[in-house]
């Protein structure tokens, strides 16, 4: 019972729950799913269909997903080995996972000709974000072999080792309280030491062998990923897991002090000095790695947001007026991401990075784009293809140099400062 209080108040002042939470995003129901998966396939009397089903969904829910289905399969693999073929569990998670998830991987394989597919395959292979934005990665994306063509191993052993340490942080970034920054991350820090001492310690193999391998199968490849990408919604779904053992472990002692028979009682005492022994050499751990986490804090603090006039009259002209089956350029900026709070119609395309203007047109030719939104971080970001069209001023904000070949202005920032402007492109 306790337990279980701790964990729900450790989920409930969560940062990037809260967060992710007030968004128009997918990770809040990634994260039910993955309880719910972690629920049905550990519990005393496991309901492995239902486990199946809510794996499918996760993986539904976001392609991340699919590390809960192999978490049981290889779970199973490890605890029942050679017998598992011969037990119903593998195959009631098999099928019910494959009925759910059915839809998705026909159509990718439809699509995209591989089941499997997600956008992050290729992505991960990146050096740097914004290579993404080149025009050739939408026709030929890296892979896994031409990664290793033009890398050492050294240098992806490198890329790894500064990876997990950068998924670390994340991690307990992700896992800290709301509103009270560093410290909530150290606090983070001590419940999650001791939800690893709670999962080593786990009489249950099964559930012991799921949540580590999950645990693993989700950071490693997010470790490689954090090398471009290190967001917090991504490790989110294993945090409420962390919780749950966490909490466990800080609840321990309590159970000394509740009511048993003797023989439990003195099996518990028996305990309580090694207990204490590593509360206090959490403690002294968590104290002796602050200075670290501040160091990591100071360089990324978290921030609150907020909705300027300027984003919210954007907004309001995309829904209004772009349509289903149009194209728009807008981005790279981190001002107008307007994708995770509302549904706006139309297809999204980030302006190129190309080497002039003539470039960036042939690019918007081909790919059929209708509008082209300029926002100030697009004209610093691009300054190749934009610079000789456009320039921007603190006070006046956007301003034309000289109008951009088959460009027509059609819209801009109505609220002061001029905060974007929208173009429309004249296919002749």
């Amino acid at each position: 019972m306790i337990a279980g209080a701790l964990a729900a108040i450790f989920i409930s002042l969560d940062q990037a729950f809260y967060e992710a939470s007030g968004k128009v995003a997918c990770e809040t129901l990634l994260v039910l799913f993955a309880i719910l998966t972690w629920h049905f396939c550990t519990k005393p009397k496991p309901n492995w269909a239902l486990a199946g089903v809510f794996s499918g969904l996760a993986y539904l829910t976001k392609a991340s997903g699919l590390f809960l289905f192999l978490a049981i399969l290889i779970s199973l693999i490890v605890v029942q080995k050679w017998r598992v073929f011969k037990e119903e569990a593998l195959w009631w998670v098999l099928a019910a996972f494959l009925l759910v998830a059915f839809p998705l991987l026909w159509r990718n394989s439809l699509v995209f000709k591989n089941p499997l597919y997600n956008k992050n395959q290729t992505a991960m292979w990146l050096d740097d974000w914004q290579d993404s934005y080149r025009p050739e990665y939408r026709t030929n994306p890296p892979h896994l072999i031409s990664y290793f063509q033009g890398h050492s191993t050294n240098e992806a052993v490198a890329r790894m080792h500064r990876g997990l340490a950068t998924e670390t942080f994340v991690l307990l970034r992700a896992s800290g309280a709301v509103k009270i920054g560093l410290w909530g991350m150290v606090l983070s820090l001590m419940v999650i030491l001791f939800a690893g001492l709670r999962i080593m310690g786990d009489d249950n193999k099964f559930r012991r062998s799921f949540t580590l391998t999950a645990v693993v199968i989700l950071f490693l490849p997010l470790a490689w990923f954090a090398h471009i990408a290190p967001a917090d919604r991504y490790i989110l779904p294993i945090v409420p897991i962390l919780f749950a053992y966490g909490a466990a472990g800080l609840s321990a002692p309590f159970g000394l002090i509740l009511p048993r028979s003797p023989r439990a009682a003195e099996r518990r005492a028996k305990r309580l000095a090694v207990q204490v022994g590593l509360m206090i050499f959490l403690f002294a751990l968590v104290i002796i790695l602050i200075p670290s986490i501040y160091a990591a804090y100071r360089a990324r603090p978290f921030t609150a947001s907020t909705l300027p006039p300027e984003y919210k009259a954007l907004r309001k002209w995309m829904e209004e007026n772009i349509g289903s089956g149009q194209r728009y350029l807008k981005g790279p900026d981190v001002d107008f991401q307007f994708e995770w709070h509302s549904h706006i119609r139309g297809e999204h395309l980030f302006f190129p990075l190309v080497e002039n203007f003539d470039e960036l047109n042939i690019y918007i030719l081909r790919w059929g784009a209708d509008y082209c939104l300029i926002t100030p971080q697009v004209i610093k970001e691009r300054k190749k293809a934009l610079g000789e069209y456009f320039g921007w001023d603190e006070e006046k904000g956007i301003f034309e140099r000289k109008g951009p070949p088959l460009w027509q202005k059609i819209y801009s920032d109505p609220t002061g400062r001029t905060e974007f402007i929208v173009y429309t492109v004249r296919k002749d």
